[in-house]
Parts: structure tokens; C-alpha cells; sequence
């Protein structure tokens, strides 16, 4: 799976960074990674997981 960041997307991640700035830097920087490290294991693991948000189980506690 490809994934595409249209101009919205990348402009609402870069508000985020730049308000988390506000307070440290660093983990503003630290987040986005972490955001991005996430966003692209979807692409790698599309269909990881024990399937319970397909399930409805995702909630049900």
C-alpha cells in the first residue's frame, strides 16, 4: 500500500509540531517521528492486528 500525504495533512502536522514546540521542542519533533513511524507501518502491516476493530470488538469493554 502506498501511502500519500496530501497538502491539508502535511500542513495539520506541521500546526502540531509547531504547537508542541511552544513547550519542548524536542518532543515536538519527537511526536511527528513517532506519527510518521506509525502512519507508514500501516502500509507495511495493512492487515496486523487480532482484527477486533473489523470485529466491532475494539470498544466492548
Amino acid at each position: 500500500m502506498k501511502i500519500v500525504f496530501d497538502e491539508k495533512a502535511i500542513s495539520d502536522l506541521e500546526n502540531i509540531r509547531q504547537w508542541i514546540a511552544r513547550e519542548s521542542p524536542w518532543m515536538a519533533t519527537r511526536v511527528i517521528e513517532e506519527l510518521f513511524s506509525n502512519i507508514w507501518s500501516l502500509s507495511v502491516f495493512l492487515h496486523g492486528g487480532d482484527g477486533a476493530w473489523s470485529q466491532g470488538r475494539a470498544n466492548s469493554s
